[in-house]
């Protein structure tokens, strides 16, 4: 039980500190293919802190519970204890009327059951009451009270067959009836030893859990404090003692929850009245402007850039100043200010030669774009450090407006990135099947490019389970099933991984499932190998 009990505790915690984090997938993605890793932004306004306010309700459910079936579980225990200690007694003094201060101690003994039983049920009913609602330390106090009771009950009644025991070894009037009663005095020390242990560890579970709810507490105080920050309530911050140096997990302090809420009064009070610095940084490098920036809070940032000392050019983690991160968020009037307004270096890049196109690009607001191009229009094609350009980036995450915008602004078509992917690679990849369409259809793409490692769009698209992408370019892209550099078609790729409609769509339009790869492996030999059996009878034409 002992091991039962920590084992749910340990549970609970773990509950409350682990973190979801999204299941990796299977990816043939080369290596200077532009992914949302390569800015490495981040989502100022979705990111979460902390746990939910569910979390605490399990945690607290679950410890209490535990503790309430360690409690019944001692009851069982030490009721079954006590029936087996009146068996020996009933055995060995056999009437004797010397000892009628055994039937009392029984009698009292069964008293004690009774009460306990009545305690349990309270318990019972309390406990089915605190899982309606969220338990406070209230509760906890009262099951305390109910362990304390039973602790001191039965350390009362042990005290009595002390007494007891002492009064039978001076009456006994046999060695065979002293050795019975030594057994019975040793059985009663180890129930009361085993239920001194249990009370011993219920204390420790009950410290855990009040330890729990101070914890809990500190954290909803202080997730308190920066709700009604980033909700703009300065006279609720006023009434607290909140500084610098308060943060959440990611580093963020009042401060930044106030930029990403807009209240400009209030970011004033912090910064003249509780001298809260403006560059201080959160895990991921970005200051109260990148906050501002994010979250389109105009006032701030005029405020920020008027009366303190802010680097407009600083980068947080990834080198993204304040106006990559509005243009990346869609913040129309705050990227306009920034440029119009401040000194601000249009062609700055990030660690990985992203410049605020690039990121307006990803973020796929088109009116964004539009302003930045007009302000640096030699930006249309500068390349990340992976090759990649404006219009590779609005093909890869599917933004087909500013595709169109770009490449009526003379973006150039057929710039590859470092490692050979196209404009159709990249939107194949993806799954983008109306870009892919512009592509090949309007702008007359070649649907075959191969990249340095001899993979072409087919081959992208079936690696990352694009079927409808496959389908189209094979009907009517003009898409060729041709090999990569390791001799594997788009179907070895599709059944390695699994990806059953992008098999369907290569068989219907008569790929060939005899070809081998550089290993002398089929396609779906290659599947049985990766423990695709699905797969391989699919392209074996087993099944349909």
């Amino acid at each position: 039980m002992a091991v039962f009990v920590w084992l749910t505790s340990l549970v609970a915690v773990m509950v409350l500190q682990s973190a979801n984090n999204p299941e990796d997938k299977i990816s043939m993605e080369p290596v200077f293919t532009f992914d949302p890793a390569d800015l490495e932004f981040i989502d100022y306004e979705n990111m979460t802190f902390g746990c939910p306010y569910t979390c605490q309700e399990i945690i607290m459910s679950v410890l209490i519970g535990a503790l309430f079936l360690a409690a019944v579980y001692q009851h069982k225990l030490l009721k079954r204890e006590i029936k087996e200690m009146n068996t020996v007694f009933g055995q060995c003094i056999k009437g004797d009327g010397e000892m009628s201060a055994v039937s009392n101690f029984y009698s009292e003994t069964e008293c004690l059951i009774k009460d306990m039983k009545r305690k349990s049920k309270a318990m019972e009913k309390r406990f089915k009451k605190i899982e309606q609602r969220i338990p406070i330390k209230e509760d906890l106090e009262l099951i305390k009270d109910d362990v304390d009771y039973l602790k001191d009950s039965w350390s009362s009644q042990y005290t009595t067959f002390s007494l007891l025991d002492i009064n039978l070894n001076v009456k006994a009037n046999s060695e065979e009836l002293k050795i019975q009663l030594a057994e019975i005095r040793g059985r009663f020390d180890a129930a009361i030893n085993e239920v001194e242990g249990y009370m011993v560890e219920d204390e420790g579970i009950l410290k855990s859990i009040v330890g729990d709810v101070q914890m809990l507490e500190s954290y909803f105080e202080m997730k308190g404090i920066f709700s009604a920050a980033k909700k703009g309530d300065l006279t609720f911050i006023q009434s607290q003692n909140v500084d610098e140096t308060t943060t959440d997990d990611d580093g963020a302090n009042c401060l930044h929850y106030v930029c990403r809420g807009g209240n400009v009064k209030l970011v004033e009070y912090l910064v003249n009245t509780k001298q809260f610095n403006v560059s201080k940084k959160t895990k991921f490098g970005s200051t109260a402007f990148h906050e501002a920036s994010a979250s389109g809070s105009l006032d701030i940032v005029k405020w920020l850039w008027t009366n303190t000392q802010v680097n407009i050019d600083e980068g947080d983690d990834v080198g993204a100043t304040p106006l990559h991160i509005a243009a990346l968020y869609g913040q129309l009037l705050v990227v306009h200010w920034i440029i119009n307004h401040t000194s601000c270096d249009l062609l700055l890049k990030t660690k990985k030669g992203a410049t605020c196109l690039h990121f307006a690009v990803v973020g796929g607001n088109l009116k964004v774009v539009k302003l930045i191009l007009t302000e640096i229009p030699r930006s249309i094609n500068l390349q990340l450090d992976n090759g990649a350009t404006p219009a590779y980036l609005a093909c890869q995450y599917g933004h087909l407006e500013i595709l169109k915008y770009l490449v009526e602004k003379n973006a150039n078509m057929k710039m590859k990135s470092f490692d050979g992917m196209s404009y159709v690679h990249a939107a194949s990849q993806g799954g983008h099947l109306d870009v892919v369409k512009w592509l090949v259809k309007e702008q007359g793409c070649n649907a075959n490019d191969r990249d340095l490692d001899g993979a072409s769009c087919l081959h992208f698209a079936a690696t990352n389970g694009r079927a409808s992408v496959v389908a189209w370019m094979m009907k009517e892209g003009g898409a060729k099933v041709t090999l990569d550099n390791l001799g594997g078609s788009p179907l070895h790729n599709a059944a390695e991984l699994g990806h059953f409609e992008v098999i369907k769509a290569l068989l219907d339009n008569g790929c060939d499932v005899n070809i081998t790869d550089n290993d002398g492996l089929t396609a779906a030999e290659l599947a049985e190998k990766c423990h695709q059996s699905g797969c391989a009878a699919l392209i074996r034409g087993e099944i349909k």
